[in-house]
C-alpha cells in the first residue's frame, strides 16, 4: 500500500473544509438552497398567521442546529487530524486547546452572521407572491 502525500492530504482537507458547514459561504449557500426549496412553505406559514419573528427564528433555528452539528464534527475530525500533522508541524503542537477554543467560537459567530441575511429576506416574505409561484 502507498504512503499518501502530506501535501495530497493538506490539500484535500483543506478543500473539504472550503465546502463545509463550518465555512461561513458554504453555511449561507446552505441556507439560502433551504429557503429557496421551501419558498412555498414559508409562504404557507406566513399566510395562516406566523409573524416575521416566528419565521426568522425558525431558519435561524435550523441554521444554529447545523452550525452546533458542525462544530462538534470539526473538533472531533481536528484532534483526529492532528496526530497525522505531528509530524509535521515543527514548535506548535497540533492540538492547541487556545486555537480550538477560539476556533470553536469564532467560526460558528461567523457562519451564524452569514445566515442572517437569508434569514431576514424570509421573514419579509410576501405570502401572496410565494403561494403564486410555480
Amino acid at each position: 500500500m502507498r504512503k499518501a502525500d502530506p501535501v495530497c492530504v493538506i490539500n484535500a482537507a483543506l478543500a473539504k473544509r472550503l465546502f463545509s458547514n463550518e465555512n461561513p459561504l458554504g453555511k449561507r449557500l446552505q441556507t439560502v438552497t433551504f429557503l429557496n426549496r421551501n419558498y412555498r412553505e414559508i409562504g404557507v406559514r406566513m399566510a395562516l398567521g406566523a409573524s416575521p419573528g416566528n419565521v426568522l427564528a425558525w431558519v435561524l433555528g435550523r441554521a444554529g442546529r447545523m452550525i452546533a452539528w458542525g462544530v462538534a464534527i470539526g473538533l472531533v475530525g481536528a484532534a483526529a487530524f492532528s496526530l497525522l500533522l505531528r509530524s509535521l508541524l515543527y514548535g506548535v503542537a497540533p492540538a492547541d486547546p487556545l486555537v480550538l477554543a477560539t476556533l470553536a467560537v469564532f467560526l460558528p459567530l461567523v457562519a451564524f452572521a452569514s445566515t442572517l441575511a437569508p434569514a431576514w429576506r424570509a421573514s419579509r416574505l410576501n405570502p401572496t407572491q410565494a403561494l403564486q409561484q410555480e
